[in-house]
């Protein structure tokens, strides 16, 4: 009995401290997001500056070694994949308006359609008034383009004559980096003074739990952006090939969105498609993109997430879904970062502290 008052003592003592953790996050989630970028740098930094230590190296030394990898990395894929992003975007820009003008062209006969259905059960005045109504639909549906177009430029325009907002990004930009080099550095007295302030008789349990934690988050990090690399090239690689003229920028979307599952598929599939259809003009031509993104799905589903993710995270699609939405809805961009390392954190406490039910036995017996 007192082994299982203890046991609810603990539970409500995590579930007391994880509330208050999630409420100090909401308080100062707009300052939060370098702080988080740094600390999600910082960790997956941490084994590449763990390695090149062992090569005798100092820990500033490994950081700033480190540092110069990704900044030649990042630098070479940007002046491989910039000229042909801005190549592309400019195409866009030209193009938009006779997209748009195409899209409407296909917009008219579903009207048209719809307006031929709803008026043929009807009387000769109802007829009346229904062609009335299609038509005020179609006003509407010809009005509502421009005016959105119209918007977005607003909104993109006063966004980028906004100084404070220019500047906060600039911050961001140039803090990330200083702030993953002080974490690196500390990293290691860090996670021992995080330790420390766990009361002594839960450290040894807490230490194992940290460990679990740490494969697991490590492991389906880096697998995920593995993948989400992987997906993106394939993609830009299979629309490139069927002639499809934003091919680049469509599969750098959805291998972005794959970190959700089907998402960056879906995604990527509707616009893909809508564009191939505004290209050509023909409906035909979609059963390539279809195969692209069937032979994407099919590499994903059987190849990459099983050898670089695997069950490292260990939650069903629906749930990861849920978690990054909630996320975004609670926290914005700090939660939509947090969503997938937390669930992972909470997943495998519950299981390490709780246990679960072996997926192959049944739950009715």
């Amino acid at each position: 009995m007192n082994s299982d008052f203890v046991h609810r003592q603990n539970s409500l003592m995590w579930l007391v401290f994880a509330i208050l953790l999630g409420g100090l996050i909401y308080l100062l989630s707009p300052i939060l997001t370098p702080f988080l970028v740094a600390f999600i740098v910082a960790y997956l930094g941490e084994p590449v500056v763990r390695f090149l230590e062992n090569w005798k190296l100092p820990r500033w030394a490994a950081i700033l070694t480190g540092y110069l990898l990704i900044l030649g990395v990042t630098g070479a894929i940007v002046l491989l994949i910039l000229p042909l992003a801005q190549e592309q975007l400019e195409q866009l820009i030209d193009k938009a308006p006779s997209y748009k003008s195409t899209l409407l062209g296909y917009l008219q006969p579903v009207l048209d359609l719809w307006h031929s259905y709803s008026g043929s059960g009807q009387g000769s005045e109802a007829g009346s008034g229904d062609a009335d109504s299609a038509e005020s639909v179609v006003g509407l549906a010809k009005d509502a383009v421009p005016q959105a177009t119209d918007a977005v430029g607003k909104a993109v325009n006063a966004v980028a004559r906004s100084g404070m907002a220019v500047a906060k990004t600039l911050m961001n930009i140039f803090l990330v980096p200083v702030l993953a080099f002080y974490l690196l550095r500390d990293w290691n007295s860090l996670s021992r003074q995080s330790l420390r302030l766990v009361p002594e008789k839960y450290r040894e349990k807490t230490a194992v739990v940290a460990g679990d934690v740490d494969e697991v988050l490590q492991g389906f990090l880096w697998g995920q952006l593995l993948v989400m690399a992987s997906l993106a090239v394939m993609y830009s690689t299979g629309l490139w090939l069927i002639g499809l003229e934003f091919g680049l920028l469509i599969g750098v979307i959805a291998g972005l969105l794959s970190v959700v599952p089907y998402l960056g598929t879906v995604t990527g599939l509707v616009l893909a498609a809508i564009a191939m259809v505004v290209q050509t003009g023909e409906w035909q031509q979609l059963w390539l993109v279809g195969l692209v993104f069937g032979i994407g799905q099919f590499i994903e589903g059987n190849i990459l997430t099983p050898k670089l993710v695997g069950d490292k995270i260990d939650l069903h699609p629906v749930v990861v879904i849920f978690v990054v939405l909630a996320g975004g809805q609670l926290f914005g961009l700090t939660g939509v970062l947090l969503a997938l390392p937390v669930a992972a954190v909470a997943w495998v406490i519950i299981k390490r502290t709780i246990g679960t039910v072996p997926s192959d036995e049944p739950l009715n017996e």
